[in-house]
């Protein structure tokens, strides 16, 4: 790892060309001290948890930033704009932008706790894709969690900042992210919204969206992926509510 400021971690899967336009739109922006590190998940699928906690133990820099490889950034102030905020904010962890999809619309705004999309404001939770997060702050609580492999990887991590005393906070400048309809609906990704999203709901001690998570699966999951979603929260449940 170089001594840059950031380290730039962007995680491939069987998507070279959108991964070269991920990097390139991180090359382009005007911040320039900046090391990009490329993980490739192709041959074998380590999700995002593990690739993103090995990129951060090994970065020498301040500040890491988490890029999709299906996501790029079409304002090239946007690192320099986040990066504005973690310097003159020592309690900030995090810091993130508007996600926005290939129609423009605001992406899961809702679980941000957002008064207002187009201003600056301390939120709940962020988006993992286009987050700039204070290295030291993320190896302090202990990064992502690996159980959770990817979904739910955030609210799950921010709730461990806000405990330790950050906070994190979000910046009205834009990316867009083009995530396939065949990816947000693969049995694998209905499988880890489930059990991720019971275990995070049931820390939290958040009742109603538990059974909104419950009935969310009933109309999505396959009746294979419903049981097995169920019988791998039961059991992991007790070491998880121990840790």
């Amino acid at each position: 790892m170089s001594d840059a400021r950031i380290t730039a971690l962007v995680i491939n899967r069987n998507r070279p060309e959108e991964t070269q336009r991920a990097v390139e739109s991180i090359k382009n922006q005007t911040y320039k001290d900046i090391e990009i590190v490329i993980h490739d998940n192709s041959d074998l699928n380590m999700g995002v948890a593990l690739p993103s906690n090995i990129a951060a133990k090994k970065s020498k820099a301040k500040y890491l930033f988490f890029l999709d490889n299906d996501a790029y950034l079409p304002n090239e102030n946007y690192i320099s704009r986040l990066a504005w905020i973690l310097e003159d904010f020592p309690r900030c962890a995090f810091v993130f932008g508007r996600v926005l999809n290939p129609d423009v619309t605001d992406q899961w705004i809702e679980i941000f706790n957002l008064n207002d999309p187009s201003v600056l404001q301390k939120c709940k939770s962020f988006n993992g894709n286009g987050v700039l997060i204070r290295r030291d702050a993320y190896l302090e609580v202990g990064g992502y969690e690996p159980t959770f492999f990817a979904y739910y990887l955030e609210p799950e991590l921010a709730s461990r900042f806000y405990k330790a005393g950050y906070y994190g906070m979000y910046v009205p400048i834009t990316m867009t992210h083009e995530q396939t309809q065949k990816a947000r609906e693969s049995d694998m990704v209905a499988y880890l919204l489930v059990r991720n999203g019971y275990l995070y709901h049931i820390k939290q001690r958040e009742m109603g969206k538990i059974i909104r998570r419950f009935g969310w699966a009933l109309l999505h999951c396959s009746p294979s992926v419903f049981v097995k979603a169920h019988y791998d929260t039961l059991r992991m449940l007790s070491k998880w509510i121990c840790d």
